[in-house]
């Protein structure tokens, strides 16, 4: 069942990138683009639909006493999305219902549990009257700890079996999930590529691991299967030429535009095109398991395409315990590799990654701009930007900065 917009393509590769007995599962997807017409651009993302895998669909059709082959029609009402009445305006078996529609394992709303109790018998209809109202706050934060599905809820409160036409009523559709692309379309052309950590938690209550609806759709997708997928466009802004320095933070998973950028540097540099500087901090827990693409790295900068690779390993011997080291720790070591590119040959800054560390990263870059500007006598010659001295002076270099849509981020 394709949503407007998307496309079918079909995987070609899903391979676990860090070790099997590592904690966490990241992965290399690849999905095929032959054979239809998917075009993207440099810094682009896809929207990845994702479906509920069929033992937790079975697992809720007996539960509610459901047959799942049953053909059943529904009728939109009112002001809906048009992906709503793509999936409802046609006959669909109860089981692409719970597989692609209504999103039954995601996160539930107090305003659920207070619309669930209305199908409950007394006992679980006065906890769940209870539970979703100001009376019940401590008893929902506990519930929370435990990080509950709708479905898990339903079974915590077994005698409210919320009928199907009210489930699809009531729950959201299953949600696109965004993933930055992490190839580029012409020195890659077969294959739209990612880079994709398993999103898995611990549930604070109970111990239980918990998977997210998407990426525990991708850890299971086999080779062959197909996927409806649809392009977002990037927010990335790059320079107008090849020649301008790309200095370039990225953390985990955050590392998948910045290996695009090498791919079409590479790429242009195949075609007889010179290309200028490219500095990767490349920021993850450890450098063993977590440092992606290991080869790809040493032929980037063998090919003369990576000018500086600087690791940062969060939680690595000798450092850790007890100090941590962050991307800014590396990027204060190495100022110079920021300020040279920035200050005088005017690069473009890209940073890509949680947006949690937004703030140490741009206090780092200003950082290194105020050290530069320390030693201005020697640089000011070479510098195409004013040169910031103090910390107020770095403030509003890097507002002009930004302006002049040299700063990009893609955070999440």
């Amino acid at each position: 069942m394709v949503p407007p917009g998307a496309q079918l393509l079909t995987v070609t590769e899903n391979r676990r990138l860090t070790p099997n007995e590592y904690e966490r599962d990241i992965r290399h997807l690849a999905l095929s683009l032959q054979g239809v017409d998917f075009p993207f651009d440099l810094g682009d993302a896809v929207a990845l639909y994702p479906e509920n895998l069929p033992q937790d669909v079975d697992e809720a059709l007996k539960f509610l006493d459901l047959d799942g082959d049953k053909v059943i029609s529904v009728k939109c009402i009112g002001d809906v999305s048009e992906r709503h009445r793509r999936c409802f305006d046609q006959r669909v078996t109860i089981r692409q219902v719970l597989t692609n529609m209504i999103d039954l394992f995601g996160r539930p709303s107090r305003s659920f549990v207070t619309e669930l109790a209305r199908f409950a018998n007394n006992a679980d209809a006065e906890a769940l009257r209870r539970l979703g109202s100001g009376a019940g706050t401590a008893a929902w934060t506990a519930l929370v700890d435990e990080c509950p599905s709708f479905f898990d809820i339903m079974k915590k409160y077994p005698s409210a079996k919320m009928p199907l036409e009210q489930l699809i009523s009531v729950l959201p559709m299953i949600k696109p999930r965004i993933y930055s692309i992490a190839s580029d379309a012409r020195y890659s052309p077969k294959a739209v590529e990612f880079t994709i950590v398993i999103n898995q938690w611990k549930s604070k209550a109970t111990g239980a691991v918990k998977t997210g609806t998407c990426t525990k759709f991708i850890q299971h997708m086999p080779v062959g299967s197909k996927v409806p997928c649809a392009v977002v466009c990037g927010t990335f802004q790059f320079p107008k030429d090849d020649v301008t320095p790309m200095v370039m933070v990225g953390l985990g998973t955050g590392i998948a535009p910045i290996r695009s950028f090498m791919q079409d540097k590479l790429y242009k540099k195949s075609r007889g095109i010179k290309t200028g500087p490219m500095v990767v901090f490349y920021g993850c827990r450890h450098e063993k398991e977590e440092l992606l693409y290991k080869d790809e790295w040493k032929m980037y900068e063998k090919e003369g395409i990576l000018s500086a690779l600087v690791g940062a390993f969060q939680f690595d011997k000798p450092h850790y315990p007890p100090k941590q080291i962050f991307v800014s720790d590396k990027m204060a070591e190495r100022p110079e590799l920021i300020s040279d590119n920035l200050l005088e040959k005017g690069g473009y800054f890209f940073m890509c990654g949680p947006a949690v560390a937004t703030p140490s990263v741009q206090k780092a870059l200003k950082a290194a701009l105020v050290k530069h500007g320390q030693n201005a006598a020697k640089h000011a010659e070479k510098d195409m930007w004013p040169t910031p001295k103090t910390d107020a002076e770095a403030e509003l270099w890097f507002k002009d900065f930004m302006a002049a849509g040299r700063y990009s981020e893609e955070s999440y």
